[in-house]
């Protein structure tokens, strides 16, 4: 049998064309690769899911009482209920007996001064211990010279100036969210997978010890499915000292 060679001759024209949808397919291909590869980060972004941050505090304490003030932003309308909703401003003074034991005083008025703010006002039970707190429903720069006045009645009033721990942290609070989305990667893609999740980030102290000076970090997650994960980390040196997955 007689073998026939086909010639295809192409053009210019053809080249140019083939060649521009070379790079179209290669440049496709890259972008979708890089989605890709972008996805899964974004599904570990624990922020989209944040209903409160508490990342301010100042406290005094004596052999007494010892006066806290959080600060931070948290849900308008704090509820977890798997939904994030608007963030607002917050600060709360927590006044409780170092000893953790019941404060004999049913009216106590406050009073606190940081820059040209001014707040005062009643204090309220808490339902869950034996502080009195209020919030002010702003937030205090860690920079502030804040000062606190607790009235008790009869007399007896207590003026503290309370000092800033969290500006002195070494691990700060976007350090503390790095730590915990990398130790807890499969916990927060199991969430992503059951629907609906919130996260808050909190300063923690052990208050039953005066001389303790250590902070930490603790990054809770909550799912709608009433999973739970959460780890708490030294603010001092980044040390893991409690994981819960």
């Amino acid at each position: 049998m007689k073998k026939i060679n086909i010639k295809f001759k192409l053009s210019k024209k053809m080249i140019a064309l083939l060649a521009s949808l070379i790079l179209v397919l290669v440049a496709s291909s890259i972008f979708l690769f890089a989605c890709k590869a972008k996805k899964p980060n974004e599904n570990l972004d624990l922020t989209k899911h944040l209903i409160e941050v508490r990342d301010v505090m100042f406290i005094s304490s004596d052999e007494e009482y010892t006066i806290s003030l959080l600060s931070g932003e948290r849900e308008k309308d704090y509820s977890l209920d798997g939904q994030i909703s608007e963030l607002v401003p917050f600060g709360v003074l927590i006044l409780n007996k170092t000893d953790g034991s019941v404060i004999n005083s049913e009216n106590i008025t406050y009073s606190i001064t940081f820059g040209e703010s001014y707040y005062t006002g009643n204090m309220e039970k808490s339902p869950y211990d034996n502080s009195f707190l209020v919030d002010i429903e702003t937030s205090i720069p860690q920079d502030s010279q804040v000062s606190v006045t607790i009235n008790f009645g009869g007399g007896q009033v207590v003026d503290k100036t309370l000092e800033c721990v969290s500006k002195n942290f070494a691990v700060s609070k976007d350090r503390a969210i790095e730590l915990a989305t990398s130790n807890l990667k499969s916990n927060i893609s199991k969430l992503n997978k059951s629907g609906e999740w919130e996260a808050y980030v909190r300063i923690l102290k052990d208050y039953s010890d005066i001389e303790n000076k250590t902070y930490y970090w603790y990054i809770a997650f909550i799912g709608s499915d009433g999973s739970t994960a959460g780890i708490l980390i030294d603010s001092a040196n980044e040390e893991i000292v409690s994981l819960k997955v």
